[in-house]
């Protein structure tokens, strides 16, 4: 139902990513509103964020996110908080 009529090829996906065709001030501001109406239980968020901090803290630099994201999908905890919770270590990391 909410799909293009013409679906784009990878190599407009690529450039998508890195370069918003709405704009980067358009883009933030989703994701600002997606993080702020997180749709799970506080037990799933919480769970989600704590992940994140402790995986922040392993010494696989480089493989903070990747973890995260592995582990919240393994106990179903929300993906979008393990993300977030990485950024508690990476200041010291």
């Amino acid at each position: 139902m909410f799909q293009r009529r013409v679906p784009r090829s990878i190599l407009q996906n690529v450039k998508e990513l890195l370069w918003p065709s709405m704009g980067w001030v358009r883009a933030l501001h989703y994701t600002r509103m997606r993080i702020i109406r997180l749709s799970d239980s506080s037990h799933k968020i919480a769970l989600g964020l704590s992940i994140g901090s402790a995986i922040s803290f392993t010494p696989f630099v480089g493989t903070h996110f990747i973890q995260a994201g592995f582990l919240a999908y393994m106990t179903r905890a929300n993906f979008l908080a393990s993300l977030i919770g990485t950024f508690a270590g990476n200041p010291w990391t």
